[in-house]
C-alpha cells in the first residue's frame, strides 16, 4: 500500500517476549487475528474500542495523514455531514445513515484525485472498520484478553499503560 512494503516483524516480536518486554501492536480485526496465529497464548490482546464513534476526528485524522487538500466548501460539506453521522450512529437511525453515507462517499471521492484512488479505498475502509467496531468487537470478542471501553482516546490510552504496567498482559 502507498509502494511502502511495511508489516509486522515477528522474528523481533518473538525477540522482545524471550527478553520479557512487551510490546504493543495497534491494528485490525484481521491483522490481530493472524498475530495471533504465530504467537498463541504468549500474546495478551486488549481491545480500546470508543463509546462514542465521532466521525468528524476520524476525518480530521485522515485528511492530516494522508494530506488531502480540498475545496473549503466541499470539506465544510465533509465535516457538516461527519457531525450528523455522527448523531445518526449514536442513536442508531439506519435511515440517516444510509442516506448520509451515500452523500459523504460522494463528497470524499471529490477529495482523492484519480491516480491516488488507493487512497480512498484506504480511508473507506478505515471509516467502514471504525463505525462497525462495536458489531466486529461483538464478533471477535473471544480473542481479546481485556476490553476497554471509554469516552476519548486519551483516557483510553492510560487505561490501557495501567494494565500494561501492572504486567498483566
Amino acid at each position: 500500500m502507498y509502494n511502502i512494503n511495511y508489516g509486522i516483524d515477528t522474528t523481533e516480536i518473538k525477540r522482545k517476549l524471550a527478553e520479557g518486554n512487551q510490546g504493543i501492536i495497534i491494528s485490525d480485526i484481521n491483522t490481530i487475528k493472524k498475530v495471533i496465529s504465530v504467537f498463541g497464548d504468549s500474546l495478551k490482546v486488549i481491545c480500546i474500542l470508543l463509546k462514542n464513534r465521532r466521525i468528524e476526528d476520524f476525518v480530521d485524522i485522515m485528511f492530516m495523514r494522508d494530506n488531502i487538500e480540498c475545496d473549503i466548501e466541499i470539506k465544510s460539506n465533509i465535516i457538516s455531514i461527519s457531525k450528523k453521522l455522527t448523531s445518526a450512529y449514536t442513536e442508531n437511525d439506519k435511515k440517516a445513515i444510509e442516506i448520509l453515507n451515500v452523500k459523504f462517499e460522494k463528497l470524499i471521492r471529490k477529495c482523492y484525485i484519480k491516480d491516488i484512488f488507493a487512497e480512498f479505498v484506504s480511508f473507506w475502509e478505515r471509516y467502514e472498520s471504525i463505525v462497525n467496531s462495536h458489531e466486529i468487537f461483538e464478533k471477535n470478542q473471544d480473542i481479546f484478553k481485556y476490553s476497554i471501553f471509554n469516552d476519548n482516546v486519551d483516557d483510553a490510552y492510560h487505561e490501557c499503560v495501567d494494565i500494561i504496567k501492572r504486567s498483566e498482559v
